[in-house]
């Protein structure tokens, strides 16, 4: 089996004016979710959850397409493999908050595809 795609889906719900939260640092306006699709040569899909929810859908959109050749093309039995090489191929940016959240939803992503390829008794 090997990875075929790495994919951001990007949702988000836009407050109605008079519905917006307040909080310390502001308003917010909207409320987002970043999931990671991943997908293989036998048909199964992977889902994993980048979650920030306030901004960041975008970066996470950069990010996962940054990443993508790392991951695309290899072995997802290898997922603590693929999950240490995107930590410490992208050690000079990858330590924040967002990045991290990203390489866990490849590797949630990744879990979830074996979970569905395996036969447990």
């Amino acid at each position: 089996m090997e990875i075929t795609s790495v994919e951001p889906v990007l949702v988000s719900h836009v407050y109605p004016e008079d519905e917006t939260l307040e909080w310390s640092a502001g308003t917010i306006e909207s409320w987002d979710a970043s999931l990671v699709r991943v997908e293989t040569d036998t048909g199964l899909v992977g889902w994993g959850e980048a979650g920030h929810a306030l901004t960041g859908n975008e970066a996470v959109r950069g990010i996962v397409d940054a990443l993508r050749s790392q991951v695309v093309g290899r072995d997802p039995e290898n997922v603590l493999g693929i999950r240490e090489d995107l930590y410490d191929r992208n050690l000079f940016w990858a330590r924040g908050a967002i990045p991290l959240g990203v390489i866990g939803a490849i590797e949630i992503a990744i879990y979830d595809v074996l979970g569905k390829g395996h036969v447990f008794d």
